[in-house]
C-alpha cells in the first residue's frame, strides 16, 4: 500500500521484486554512491508505482521502465555536472559487471541497446 492508503497490484510488487536490485545496483554503478543510487531508484519505483497503469499500457513496459531509470540517472548526473562513475571506474566493476551482466542484457534488449563486454573464452 502506498502512503495515501492506494492499494498497488500484485504485478507491481512482483516487478519491485525482480527489478530492484538489479537498478539499484545499475545505479550505484553510475553514481558510484550507494546511498544516492537507493534514493534514485526508489524515487524512480514510486513514479512507476503512480503511473503503473500507464506503463503496462505500453508496448514494452519492462524496457519503458529501464528506459525511465536510465534517463533519470542521467538528469541526476547531469544536475550535478558529473558524468557516470561507471566509465571512470569501470576497470574496477569488472567482477560486478559480470555478474548482473545477464540481468542488465535481458533489461536492455528489447531496446536493442546492449551488445555486453566480451570476456576472453566466451
Amino acid at each position: 500500500m502506498t502512503p495515501d492508503g492506494v492499494r498497488l497490484p500484485n504485478s507491481f510488487w512482483a516487478f519491485h521484486q525482480q527489478y530492484y536490485g538489479v537498478y539499484k545496483r545499475y545505479a550505484e554503478l553510475q553514481l558510484d554512491d550507494p546511498p544516492w543510487a537507493r534514493q534514485v531508484v526508489q524515487d524512480v519505483m514510486k513514479s512507476l508505482a503512480l503511473h503503473w497503469a500507464w506503463l503496462m499500457a505500453q508496448e514494452s513496459p519492462r524496457a519503458t521502465a529501464w528506459a525511465i531509470l536510465r534517463l533519470t540517472i542521467a538528469e541526476q548526473l547531469r544536475r550535478v555536472g558529473r558524468e557516470p562513475a561507471f566509465t571512470a571506474t569501470a576497470a574496477f566493476r569488472r567482477a560486478t559487471l559480470e555478474a548482473f551482466r545477464d540481468k542488465f542484457a535481458a533489461l536492455e534488449s528489447e531496446l536493442g541497446l546492449y551488445a555486453g563486454p566480451r570476456v576472453h573464452g566466451n
